[in-house]
Parts: C-alpha cells; sequence; structure tokens
C-alpha cells in the first residue's frame, strides 16, 4: 500500500472495487457491466464522468474495446496505483472517503468534484 493520502467519494471507491473484481469470466469489465454490479443506481453519463475522473487520477485505464454481447465494447481495469492502494488483507482500499452530507439531496456526488478537471 501507498502511504499518500487520497480522497475518494463512496460511490469512488465502489467502482475501484467493482472494477477490481472484474467481470463474470475473470476478464476485464466493461461500462454496462460494471453499472449492473454498483451498489448505487445512476445514469450512465454520469458513470461516465466518474470513470474519467478516477482515470485523470491514474486509478483506471481504459484496456481497448472487446466484442462483447454483440458489440464493441471499451473494458476498464485498474492500474497499478490504485492497485498498490488495494489491502488483500482487509479487502479495503487505502483512502479516505470523502464526507459530503451537505449535498445528501444531488443524485450523483462525483459531479461535483471539480478538482481532477483542471
Amino acid at each position: 500500500m501507498t502511504t499518500d493520502t487520497m480522497h475518494l467519494t463512496r460511490k469512488q471507491i465502489n467502482i475501484l472495487e467493482v472494477i477490481l473484481k472484474g467481470a463474470d469470466n475473470g476478464d476485464f469489465i466493461d461500462l454496462d457491466e460494471m453499472m449492473e454490479r454498483l451498489s448505487y443506481t445512476a445514469s450512465k453519463q454520469s458513470i461516465q464522468l466518474s470513470v474519467r475522473i478516477l482515470a485523470r487520477r491514474g486509478l483506471i485505464d481504459r484496456k481497448g474495446t472487446e466484442l462483447r454481447r454483440g458489440r464493441n465494447r471499451a473494458v476498464l481495469a485498474l492500474t497499478p496505483q490504485a492497485l498498490k492502494r488495494f489491502d488483500s488483507g482487509t479487502g479495503e482500499f487505502d483512502i479516505i472517503l470523502e464526507g459530503f452530507e451537505e449535498f445528501e439531496d444531488v443524485d450523483d456526488v462525483d459531479d461535483l468534484i471539480t478538482d481532477d478537471l483542471d
């Protein structure tokens, strides 16, 4: 695990956890498969934004496209940086969970995070 601090939302951590588990066949996961496994519901566009933010932070890699369910689909994997933050002993990521209690009515808090988009 790494010692530098990273702050993510509960939803971003859930995305990392789902990607870590991968697809049913043990391969990389695509966006639609990921959306089915998340612990929350959100629009595809919202999940795409969260994936872009996590990719910019160096935690997710796009591994090209694969033919799945009759269409070419982009597949995702965790980066070595993200894997360094995963503690297999506890089954958790070494990441500080950001609190956004003041935004409880917002559907997707990840939309509010803009510091990594500059």
